[in-house]
């Protein structure tokens, strides 16, 4: 982690308290792997993603008991997170972080062990703010971001981006929503599982 990244953790844990803190320390002894799942509501949707990702989670939970997942994104959200809570078997765990503050964001990231993102500006708090190891995912034009990823930080842990072959564009523009084969992703999100990488 770079001094700029660790200043915003350092600040960004300073505002949550150490009530907040200790609870994540806590669930970080407890669940492993936790896994943080971006989700998105308007423009460049992936149109499954709520039985993509209830396949997803459910097909690790059968290899990792002990999973954790960590919701993430926008408040208008929420329809699509309770959906697919609701296809989760009943022993994994979730925890919603929707409508979190930036700082609660930031450190919640800090103690995920890797992400499933879409592409854009909530890469910021795994991947460029925290170095987790992940999978970033979104149509086709936003895909090609991936070849200044590594530009915008030093000695960063670049997120793996699906290739073209693997993304089906409803339209040919910018922010088309899009069609993936959630099977990609869970191979993808468990190569990484089964490397040492994520172990802290």
């Amino acid at each position: 982690m770079n001094k700029y990244a660790h200043r915003v953790q350092q600040a960004s844990r300073a505002l949550c308290g150490t009530d907040f803190v200790e609870k994540l320390e806590t669930l970080k002894r407890e669940r492993w792997p936790l896994v943080w799942i971006n989700l998105r509501s308007h423009n460049k949707v992936w149109t499954d993603q709520v039985s993509g990702f209830i396949n997803i989670i459910n097909e690790l939970g059968q290899s990792w008991k002990n999973i954790g997942i960590v919701f993430d994104g926008w408040v208008d959200c929420e329809d699509i997170m309770l959906a697919i809570v609701a296809g989760l078997n009943e022993e994994i765990m979730c925890f919603p972080t929707l409508g979190c503050k930036l700082h609660e964001s930031i450190v919640w990231a800090a103690y995920v062990d890797t992400y499933i993102s879409v592409i854009g500006s909530g890469l910021v708090l795994t991947s460029w703010l925290n170095d987790k190891p992940g999978i970033a995912f979104g149509d086709k034009r936003h895909r090609h971001q991936s070849c200044f990823w590594s530009y915008a930080k030093e000695q960063s842990i670049p997120p793996i981006f699906l290739n073209d072959s693997e993304i089906v564009d409803h339209t040919d523009r910018f922010y088309s929503d899009y069609d993936i084969d959630w099977r990609i992703l869970f191979r993808k999100i468990s190569d990484i599982l089964n490397t040492s990488i994520v172990r802290n």
